[in-house]
């Protein structure tokens, strides 16, 4: 199936995250509050066999803070994901994702405050790739296994928070 829709929200008082420079290098965040507008467009892909599941979504989305009417950088213009699901007689389940989001700018705040003229910071474009195995022991008890960032990147969410490159994990679950 397909989907698409628009959205339009209103913000009061929207946390974000801004880097603190002391004049020589980043240190810490900040938290700041703004009051943002969101206009974004959405569309989303499903198809579905016996099988195998494909899907994936784009998002595009501006942002306006309300009381400057200043076009807010901080937050991904562009974000997207798709995904595989293989489904092998309801016992094992395997899905690749992949997650895409568009950089990021701003300003960082200093000991005076924001200072635009001389503290820009850009986040880089993000590409991530994760595989996730389950296998369905039976309807109470599963196991599953996990390998996240398989492409190793130095993912940056925000400033100062870089994910580790590839990362791995396993589990048991059990359900009542």
């Amino acid at each position: 199936g397909v989907n698409l829709e628009g959205v339009y929200k209103l913000y009061d008082n929207k946390m974000m995250f801004l880097p603190v420079h002391d004049g020589t290098s980043l240190h810490q965040m900040t938290a700041s509050y703004r009051n943002v507008s969101q206009a974004s467009l959405q569309g989303e892909v499903l198809w579905r066999s016996q099988d195998v599941t494909v899907g994936g979504r784009l998002r595009m989305a501006g942002y306006k803070d309300r009381d400057s009417g200043e076009t807010v950088s901080e937050m991904p213009v562009c974000t997207g994901d798709a995904f595989v699901r293989y489904n092998f007689r309801e016992r094992i389940i395997a899905q690749v994702e992949c997650t895409w989001r568009s950089g990021t700018s701003g300003f960082m705040a200093t000991a005076a405050g924001v200072d635009e003229a001389l503290h820009a910071y850009e986040v880089p474009p993000i590409v991530d790739v994760d595989l996730n195995v389950n296998y369905l022991v039976d309807k109470h008890f599963s196991v599953f296994a996990k390998a996240g960032n398989l492409l190793g990147h130095r993912n940056e969410y925000m400033p100062l928070y870089i994910e580790p490159g590839r990362n791995f994990g396993a589990g048991l679950c059990i359900n009542f």
